[in-house]
């Protein structure tokens, strides 16, 4: 086995990525339908929409992580308003659960512009200019405002910051009375804020901390909970105010910084870390790349730290990491990026947990589920993957400290074989709302693994398997068509011959068990049923169970998740299908193919990245997190796959 050499991704004179976008001169709504996000490497995060609007629970500007993923949000915002001779000008846009709704901020919100590591909003009125740019320090649960204010008038001005405080778990919103708020005043320019689950720092270089007029915004509606059958009133604290008063013709340039930990010491360790050597360095600027290599930088936010190792975030904001999604998402998210120590301390992670032949399904408050049969065998794909990056010697190191454990997964999933396949419970895929015993994506994924199986014991130079497995596959190949192959399409299930992309998976997998030729009709069924512009669709249209809008409240929702409902992660499969089964030369057709979700989707909800589903029906509305691990990788492994090949 020869070590691949990959040459990293190269931008060339193509489209931009995020251009600076101009919110004054769009509707509220369409403001609103485009969310920024940044990360802090930890599992902590930061995100609004570019009106600065809060339109979910989990919009907020310091989200803190524990090392167990635990995530608290603790800064909602930092409201700005300008005080001249002529009253208050807010700088903000807020909804509130009368209706009403405060949307002077974006009139006067000039332009937006997205970095994958910083933001920037320009402010605009007749008597000042203000420049606001965020950013997450990485390694702390912290955020940074940078301001640059000029009064352009010829009367004096004053900018007063107010932040907007809370203390809870970022899924859940509690009401005011359950949360005792303690401020205290610890220097002019440095205020904390204290529950009995939570410490915050607000600290300014040079603006000075005064009591606030009143401690509590109240009411505030998350627009988007609310059409999700959520809670969405939330009572935000207002601890303090940071103002500062410029004259004539004056400008300035000043930061708050904020921090935040379960305790006084963890908060306080961060801010020192950030301010030891003076003011926080702001992050290199990435300029405005093509499309695909905003994605390549994307992807580094879901990698987290993780004891020592590294997991992945399958999808920004309410995702932890899940086995399933980590493992489809390794390729793109590492190697095709040439992060190769990220993909190993992502398998060891996964590997080291491993119970009963089986990698956790989720890890839940540093405890891990167990419940799919589907993302322990991706995992024995990704191994191979990942030593055929680094090469067999490297490859082989590797596999010496998990061997045993390999061997151990292999054994126990040859014990659920019955008839040469296997036999898995109704629950356990990815499409987990349904009921799908014995599903064909896991059928092939076994296939996929007894053939890997083989490959890394060659590796290991072991010819003691623990299995037969040229007797699993042979065994497997005698039952697996006339099993599934229902002439146009493969059966989704034994007992449920209904159109859906899973066939797809079967197909792209680098051993399948599909002949060329069925093959080929199972691709043209897949583009004529379920492929869209920005993925497959979960259950072909003419379906009487299909779904074609992913809307309403949570049961709602739940009958379209895996019943019409759009995953990009799922192009990544057509691709390789595509590619496997007509030839190399496909290079052009399969990138136009990819384009909207390239050049065209990263413009249009979370900014620079790729949501995790769509609406069926056109216009194919984007839904679900606006940032999902696997749709990002998926659509950049499968993108310079087919670049690099033409």
């Amino acid at each position: 086995m020869q070590k691949k050499t990959v040459t990293p991704p190269m931008a060339g004179a193509r489209k931009k990525g995020v251009p600076t976008l101009n919110p004054n001169q769009m509707s509220l709504e369409q403001a609103e339908t485009r969310e920024w996000l940044l990360t802090n490497g930890i599992g902590g995060y930061s995100s609004q929409t570019i009106a600065s609007s809060l339109t979910r629970k989990y919009h907020g500007l310091l989200i803190h992580s524990t090392p167990t993923l635990v995530r608290r949000m603790l800064l909602s915002k930092l409201e700005d308003v300008i005080e001249t001779a002529g009253g208050f000008i807010p700088l903000t846009v807020n909804h509130y659960a009368d209706g009403t709704i405060e949307k002077d901020g974006l009139n006067r919100l000039q332009t937006f512009e997205y970095q994958p590591h910083s933001i920037k909003y320009q402010y605009k009125t007749e008597e000042a200019s203000i420049e606001k740019t965020l950013w997450m320090p990485q390694g702390h649960n912290a955020v940074i405002a940078s301001y640059k204010v000029k009064n352009a008038g010829k009367n004096p001005v004053t900018l007063r910051i107010h932040p907007l405080v809370t203390s809870r778990n970022h899924h859940n919103i509690i009401p005011q009375k359950e949360q005792p708020y303690k401020t205290k005043q610890i220097a002019d320019r440095a205020v904390a804020v204290e529950t009995n689950q939570t410490y915050l720092l607000l600290y300014s270089d040079k603006l000075t901390a005064t009591p606030p007029q009143y401690l509590w915004h109240n009411n505030i509606q998350y627009p988007q909970e609310i059409a999700r059958g959520e809670e969405g009133k939330e009572d935000l604290y207002h601890p303090t105010e940071f103002t500062i008063t410029l004259p004539e013709g004056k400008e300035e340039t000043f930061t708050i910084i904020a921090t935040g930990g379960l305790s006084e010491a963890e908060a306080a360790a961060s801010f020192t870390a950030l301010t030891q050597n003076g003011s926080p360095p702001h992050p290199k600027p990435t300029g405005n790349p093509e499309p695909i290599m905003t994605l390549l930088a994307t992807a580094q936010s879901f990698i987290v730290a993780a004891q020592s190792k590294k997991t992945v975030i399958a999808g920004y904001h309410w995702f932890n990491d899940w086995g399933r999604d980590a493992m489809i998402s390794l390729p793109g998210l590492t190697l095709t990026a040439g992060h190769p120590k990220d993909a190993q301390d992502i398998l060891d992670y996964f590997l080291n947990k491993v119970q009963n032949g089986r990698i956790p399904t989720e890890i839940r408050d540093g405890k891990p589920d167990f419940r799919s049969y589907d993302d322990t065998l991706w995992m024995i794909d990704r191994v191979l993957k990942y030593i055929e990056y680094v090469g067999e010697e490297e490859g082989r190191r590797f596999l010496h400290t998990h061997w045993w454990t390999i061997k151990s997964i292999m054994a126990y999933y040859a014990s659920q074989t019955k008839g040469g396949l296997l036999k898995t419970p109704p629950e356990g895929t990815w499409m987990d709302t349904l009921s799908r015993p014995n599903a064909v994506e896991i059928q092939a994924l076994w296939y996929n693994a007894l053939h890997t199986y083989n490959k890394l014991a060659e590796v290991m130079k072991d010819s003691k398997k623990e299995i037969d497995v040229d007797a699993q596959i042979k065994d497997f190949e005698k039952a697996f068509m006339p099993t599934y192959y229902a002439g146009t399409h493969l059966k989704d299930t034994p007992d449920d011959d209904s159109i859906r992309p899973n066939q797809i998976i079967a197909l792209a997998l680098n051993h399948t068990p599909v002949p060329k030729e069925e093959a080929k009709k199972i691709l043209q069924t897949t583009e004529k049923r379920l492929l869209t512009p920005y993925g497959l669709r979960t259950l072909d249209p003419s379906h009487p169970n299909y779904c074609g809008r992913y809307v309403g409240d949570p049961q709602e929702r739940a009958r379209a998740y895996h019943n019409g409902t759009v995953w990009p992660y799922l192009m990544g499969s057509y691709v390789d299908a595509y590619v496997k089964f007509n030839g190399e030369n496909t290079g052009p057709h399969l990138i136009s193919l990819l384009e909207p979700l390239v050049a065209g989707h990263i413009l249009e909800a979370g900014l620079g990245t790729v949501s995790e589903c769509f609406d069926g029906d056109p216009p194919h509305t984007p839904r679900g997190c606006i940032s999902q691990a696997w749709s990002v990788a998926e659509v950049i492994r499968a993108y310079f796959a087919v670049r690099g090949k033409n």
